[in-house]
């Protein structure tokens, strides 16, 4: 088989020579072991079959197919799947990046590599709720496998009964399909690359310079992957801004905004909505971790508050999503002036902050 070089500045045509090349195949023996694994790409069909018979010959009294699938492109999504032929049978599906699990119905493996020394794990069962991992390495390749273990049938043959006090069988059959699609987007390059974006950067603040009102700063504030933007300001009650990481899709959130007032760390509560964010999906994270605020992966202060961000809409606290307000009256006192310090902790090669004080 020919192999494809891809790397992710080719990934799109990459992907579609897979696609040309898909094909629909039988499983082939021996594939018991991981070093005879049978050799599949994106795009290829499956048709496999558990067998008590292999299973009574191997040295584990089961039968596990092993497959090799190669050929994956970073960045790039991949999803790998298992219908066994007869409903809501149980078996067992790995991976060579994950633990294998034991479930009922179809199978999902969910392959999501960034293109920044990241692959997303998702592993999905038709009986339970799914299960999120993550590698800091982008395969070009993976393992996954299929066991199924036989139980004592009629007669004393040994057969599987894999859906719970339903009817014997020799053989099980399953399909195994791999799909590709694109994966998720790489962040946009910071705006003050190459000299800066001068219509939306603002400076830091320097000591000497005039000390402003949060209403003279009209222009947002992008605060790269482990800088820091800060100044002495008027004091002021609250502290309302907007602030998101740059990115070119909607997408999750990272805590990263570290902000302090007069060098004491804002830790909440916030005015405007809760200590939990729910996205569409169903799942629920804190805001705060201790240490610095989830930001969410957005290209403006608008996607992620509404239906079209799909999974990643925030439908906790509607229309707040980007909006951060904390009552600081504590920290200023009698003052006429405050010491604001925001910090992206994020690595570098990650995403920016914008950030926009809201008066």
């Amino acid at each position: 088989m020919k192999k494809l070089m891809c790397g992710a500045f080719a990934a799109a045509l990459c992907l579609l020579a897979l696609a040309a090349s898909a094909a629909t195949v039988q499983e082939r023996e021996p594939n018991d072991e991981r070093n005879q694994a049978m050799v599949i790409q994106p795009g290829d069909t499956v048709e496999g079959t558990s067998s008590a018979a292999r299973a009574l010959a191997s040295r584990r009294a089961d039968d596990t197919d092993w497959y090799r699938i190669i050929n994956l492109v970073s960045p790039g999504r991949y999803t790998i799947t298992v219908t066994p032929a007869i409903a809501n049978c149980q078996y067992l599906f790995g991976s060579s990046l994950t633990t294998a699990w034991w479930g009922y119905g179809q199978g999902t493996l969910v392959l999501e590599l960034t293109g920044q020394k990241r692959t997303n794990i998702i592993q999905r069962w038709s009986d339970k709720p799914e299960r999120r991992s993550a590698t800091g390495e982008e395969p070009t390749q993976v393992y996954v496998f299929v066991e199924n273990q036989p139980n004592e049938g009629g007669g004393g043959a040994s057969q599987f009964r894999c859906v719970k006090g339903g009817p014997w069988f020799a053989e099980v059959s399953y399909r195994l399909t791999v799909t590709a699609g694109a994966g998720p987007q790489p962040p946009l390059p910071p705006p003050n690359i190459g000299g800066g974006n001068k219509e939306i950067e603002q400076p830091p603040i320097k000591p000497g310079d005039r000390v402003k009102s949060l209403a003279d700063i009209t222009k947002d504030i992008v605060i790269n992957p482990g800088a820091t933007w800060e100044g002495d300001l008027r004091a002021s009650r609250t502290l309302d801004l907007l602030a998101r990481l740059q990115y070119a899709n909607v997408a999750g959130a990272n805590r990263c905004l570290d902000i302090s007032v007069n060098r004491q760390r804002l830790a909440g509560p916030l005015l405007n909505k809760a200590s939990q964010f729910t996205i569409g999906d169903g799942r629920s994270f804190p805001y705060f971790d201790g240490s610095a605020w989830a930001l969410f992966y957005s290209p403006d202060f608008s996607a992620n508050n509404t239906p079209g961000a799909g999974r990643y809409q925030v439908v906790t606290n509607p229309g707040e999503a980007y909006r951060y307000r904390w009552d600081i009256s504590a920290l200023i006192g009698s003052a006429a002036t405050m010491h604001v310090r925001i910090v992206n902790t994020n690595k570098a090669n990650s995403a920016p902050i914008v950030l926009r004080f809201t008066p």
